[in-house]
Formats: structure tokens, sequence, C-alpha cells
């Protein structure tokens, strides 16, 4: 399938304009399994702009992210300054067996074959190591208020998903497939983030819809001026709490 992450747009846009949800998420995670540092190595698995990875510093001697766009990667240097980084890509890393103290994978394992990425972080984890897998689907409804929603219902007709561009996971789905593997932890949740309409509007910006739409051959200024046309109303022109729904999981190599 087509890459939607794979242009320098897209990269300066997550680097910049994602919900900053990563953090909360690593660290409720590595709360829940009662952790501190991991050790020697912990490695990210598809670190896109670098967002996902700057919480595994200092959490380990050494914080890796590992990820196929050069874009991100270009881009994850700056955001991250104190991790390394690598193109490759989670069905074969370039680690040595048992040498990882823990992963993480935010979101990546829904644009990767999910199967052979665990098989992957399997042979590469310590005995006893941890994938910490998580999601969070895009930010549509208001803590308070219905605007947002029935913008979103408008937003999503004008410039549709591609139904094939992501694989449909969760933490069930995810500990099934995940031979060799013991569930250590898992959390469901909805969390909120503030926004003011411009914020929301670049955020919006990032979205695949956005990209799958600049590739069926919309103008992105064109989107633009929807999204700054109709957005200011819908956030009353003040700031906004959010609504994020996810979930992470921990599997415990066996």
């Amino acid at each position: 399938m087509s890459n939607p992450f794979a242009s320098a747009a897209m990269a300066e846009g997550y680097a910049t304009r994602r919900p900053a949800l990563h953090g909360r998420i690593v660290e409720s995670a590595w709360r829940a399994l009662g952790w501190r540092d991991v050790g020697d190595l912990v490695v990210d698995i598809g670190s896109g702009s670098g967002l996902s990875t700057k919480p595994l510093i200092g959490r380990a001697r050494v914080a890796v992210g590992i990820e196929p766009v050069w874009e991100m990667t270009r881009c994850a240097r700056v955001v991250a300054p104190g991790a390394w980084f690598v193109n490759g890509q989670g069905e074969r890393m370039p680690f040595g067996d048992a040498s990882v103290d823990a992963m993480t994978a935010a979101g990546s394992l829904n644009f990767a074959e999910p199967e052979r990425v665990l098989r992957e972080a399997r042979r590469a984890l310590k005995a006893g190591g941890v994938l910490v897998a998580y999601d969070f689907a895009q930010g549509r409804t208001f803590a308070e208020g219905g605007e947002l929603a029935e913008w979103f219902a408008e937003f999503l007709l004008r410039y549709p998903r591609e139904a094939s561009e992501a694989i449909a996971l969760d933490p069930a789905t995810l500990s099934a497939i995940g031979e060799g593997f013991a569930d250590a932890g898992r959390l469901v949740f909805t969390w909120s983030a503030p926004y003011d309409w411009a914020a929301y509007a670049g955020y919006m910006m990032t979205e695949t819809n956005v990209a799958a739409a600049v590739r069926r051959g919309e103008r992105e200024s064109d989107i633009e001026e929807w999204l700054n046309a109709t957005l200011p109303d819908v956030f009353a022109r003040r700031q906004r709490d959010v609504l994020f729904s996810g979930y992470w999981v921990a599997l415990r190599k066996r």
C-alpha cells in the first residue's frame, strides 16, 4: 500500500502539529509496569517525526527510533536530539538477538505487517522485554458540546479516508497475534487536549484524509481555505478541549 506519510510536508506537520499525547501514554504504561528506566536500549518502531521517541529519552541508556521515511527521520533528529534514528522497517530491525530491553510502537503497526513486526520484536527483545504498542484516534469531539462532531462528519464527507491505508488493530488483536508474548497490561482511554481553531486546523492538515485528497488532485491551499473558513465558528473563537480515544497494550516476551 502507498505510504501516506512519505512527504516533507507531512513530516513537518507531524513534527509541529500533532497531539501531544505520546509522553502521557508512555508515562502511563511505564507506571503500570512499575518501571522508571529499562536498562541499556529502548527502541521506538515507526518513530515518525520523533514525537513518540522523545518520551523515551532517559528511560534507557540509549533510545533509538527506526523509521522507513527519510523525511520523517530528518525531522526527528530535530524534535528529539537526545535519541538516535535509523532508516529501516519494523519487519527487519538492525538489532541483534536479545539485545533490546523495551520497545514502543505508536500507531505504526497499522501501516506495517504487524505479525512480522511482532516476530521481529520477539527476536530482538531480551527475555522478559516488553513491547508497548499504542494508538489514538482522530480528535473529533469536544469534551462539551456537539459542534465539532457535526463539523467532523462534514470533513469526512469532503475528504474521506482511503480504506486501504491502515489495518485496524486493538489490544485484543495484538495480544492474539503476539505469539511468544504474554499480556503485561493494557489501558483504553479517552483524554482531552486543548485546541483553538487555528491549532486544530493545522492538526487536521496532517491527517491521512488530507493526504488522500491531495493524491486525488485536491489542492492543499483549497483544503486549508475550507478549514480556516469553517473552524473559527465551530470553536467559538476560543480554546476548547478536544477528546482523543485510544489504547496501549504491553506485551512481554515469554
